[in-house]
């Protein structure tokens, strides 16, 4: 799988599923989208205020970098000021977090009367998902480009490094993936895909600390002297790294969805799920032809068998489980059954361990 490939095709589907949303559903849209980057904003906020009323109050005096708007005498005043605001970023944060919801839900149920596969979607809490992950995903890169300019005005070095470590991850990432086929399961492809959600906070986990060490090594011996600054930094870049994160998270959940959000988004498409890779597999090699062919050659392997071998086909016990039964002609020595086979699909697989329990205690 090439992921510069992928990523390209994905990002130019999302586009266009957002310019349908941005026509069809111009006002809950962007309330979705505005709310997920004013959610992520408060909180940086409702972190960031805390941490400087506890400088204010654990400092004799008022620090020198609070001294351009604090008085001595007003001390107090900015340490409850600082104390309401951050009660006031966190409420807003719920407040912005349930609109974003409420927001989805509204544009879901509008599209789901456009669409004619409404009858399709299990409920509207599948298609309210579905617009939720679409917003949320346009939120959280449009917050990744806020926070970075955010970083580049606060410090320059630290958004050359937070620039390059991701730039360095999907370069990396794109290398243990390029030879890895999707639902393969062997290798370090494989592994990256099934613990895909991990390894994006991983990602994110040593992200953030090689961000604090650049931030401390900028105090000790860089000259950097606000930690106000600092503390800002701190915070809005590991917002940073976790919105990277929802991002590649919702391009897979979306991705796995796409025929689904295309019958949701554009009106004149129908749902139409591709088969499965495995399932048509299964189905060329165990067709009736391909196992009749086996069981015969089965019987011709067998010894003293002249004559063309008798197979029969009974009806499924239990339903969507095939069995076939091979014999020898009534003509020959010893008439009777030698082969039987049974065919389970995946979604049957319980049989098949409830007979593997049982003969294991036998």
């Amino acid at each position: 799988m090439h992921l510069a490939a992928e990523s390209g095709r994905y990002l130019a589907w999302i586009f266009s599923v957002a310019r349908v949303l941005f026509r069809e559903e111009p006002l809950h849209t962007a309330l979705a989208i505005a709310s997920t980057v004013g959610t992520r904003i408060s909180r940086v906020l409702a972190f960031f205020l805390p941490l400087k009323v506890i400088i204010l109050v654990g400092t004799d005096g008022v620090p020198r970098y609070f001294r351009a708007f604090i008085e001595p005498d007003d001390k107090m005043f900015w340490v409850a000021l600082f104390s309401a605001g951050t009660v006031v970023f966190y409420v807003t944060s719920l407040v912005l977090d349930w609109l974003s919801e409420r927001a989805s839900r509204a544009g879901s149920a509008r599209l789901l009367g456009k669409t004619s596969d409404a009858r399709l979607f299990r409920d509207q809490e599948e298609a309210a998902d579905l617009y939720q992950n679409i917003c949320g995903a346009g939120g959280a890169l449009a917050f990744i480009a806020v926070g970075l300019v955010g970083i580049l005005v606060l410090d320059g070095l630290l958004f050359l490094t937070i620039v390059g470590l991701l730039a360095g991850q999907y370069v990396v990432t794109t290398i243990l993936l390029r030879h890895h086929v999707p639902g393969h399961p062997g290798g370090v492809g494989a592994f990256v895909e099934r613990n895909a959600r991990q390894y994006l906070e991983f990602c994110a986990s040593v992200n953030f600390l090689v961000t604090f060490g650049v931030i401390l090594a900028g105090l000790l011996y860089l000259g950097m002297d606000n930690i106000i600054i600092a503390i800002l930094s701190m915070l809005l870049s590991r917002q940073i790294y976790r919105s990277v994160s929802r991002f590649a998270q919702s391009a897979l959940k979306l991705k796995a969805a796409k025929t689904t959000v295309n019958a949701l988004v554009f009106v004149d498409r129908t749902l139409q799920k591709p088969p499965r890779r495995d399932m048509e597999r299964f189905r060329r090699l165990f067709s009736r032809q391909s196992r009749t062919e086996r069981a015969r050659a089965i019987a011709a392997a067998l010894p003293n068998v002249t004559e063309p071998a008798v197979v029969d086909w009974t009806d499924a016990q239990p339903p969507d489980v095939d069995r076939v039964f091979l014999w020898r002609p009534e003509s020959s020595a010893d008439s009777g059954h030698h082969v039987r086979e049974r065919v389970y699909p995946p979604k049957k697989d319980m049989p098949l361990q409830q007979e593997h329990y049982l003969f294991s205690h036998c």
